[in-house]
């Protein structure tokens, strides 16, 4: 029995093994098989899996703190709702589903939820805060019908995040963005495309997809027939 219990550990723990991303400035868990990439002042990070980089994306940027940096400022900013252009150019607002101050790792950020706040039909979640110098935010966005598949590698994602803010802007720090910008600034250009297409694109199932399914399934049969095969054997014995 110890063997089998065994086999149901490494089965269930081959899907949640992250890795740790870090620059400068900002370290978190990456989702399994994610990987990040840097593209000006932002960093992209998006699964290897071509379904998933469909629909989910992680952003981070970072800025020079500047007057608009607070925590009380990007309070606020997240309360408000933002529109994006709709069919014939009519602005879409987004839905606001929640903004808190989210102690993590003992330190505080803005933590944000909106709907069709960059995209349409993608939720963002946003994460701000500042330390010293620097000013951070990071984006967890997935479109909607799946956003719950991705919501657990999210929340790992976040409280794991750690500033690695240096004291004075230097040489050694990742490009960001001057003091005059404003951390807010919509970061729905930075999406790759291929995830602003929403016609034609398959979705998987809010459980993982008909792939993922068919992988547990398949994992799940060999469990059960060690399980057999188990109890197949320890029968034979008592019989010998």
């Amino acid at each position: 029995m110890k063997h089998i219990f065994v086999l149901f550990i490494v089965f269930f723990s081959l899907n949640s093994h992250a890795k740790l991303f870090s620059n400068s400035y900002v370290s978190f868990e990456l989702p399994a098989k994610w990987d990040c990439q840097s593209e000006a002042t932002e960093w992209i990070c998006r699964s290897e899996q071509k379904s998933d980089a469909q629909t989910a994306i992680i952003i981070l940027t970072a800025k020079e703190v500047g007057p608009t940096d607070s925590l009380q400022h990007y309070d606020a900013y997240l309360k408000q709702l933002k529109s994006i252009p709709g069919p014939g150019g009519k602005p879409i607002p987004s839905q606001l589903k929640g903004v808190k101050t989210r102690k993590i790792n003992d330190h505080d950020w803005i933590d944000g939820l909106q709907l069709g706040s960059e995209i349409s039909t993608y939720y963002t979640r946003y994460l701000a805060t500042t330390k010293q110098s620097i000013a951070v935010l990071v984006t967890f966005s997935a479109h909607k019908k799946v956003y719950t598949k991705f919501s657990n590698d999210f929340f790992k994602a976040i409280l794991s995040l750690k500033v690695n803010a240096p004291n004075k802007i230097g040489t050694g720090l990742a490009p960001i963005r001057p003091g005059s910008e404003s951390l807010g600034a919509p970061i729905g250009g930075a999406f790759p495309g291929d995830m602003l297409v929403d016609e034609g694109l398959e979705y998987p199932d809010e459980q993982g997809g008909a792939s993922g399914m068919k992988e547990k399934i398949f994992g799940l049969g060999i469990i059960l027939i060690a399980v057999g095969l188990y109890f197949f054997l320890k029968q034979r014995k008592k019989k010998q």
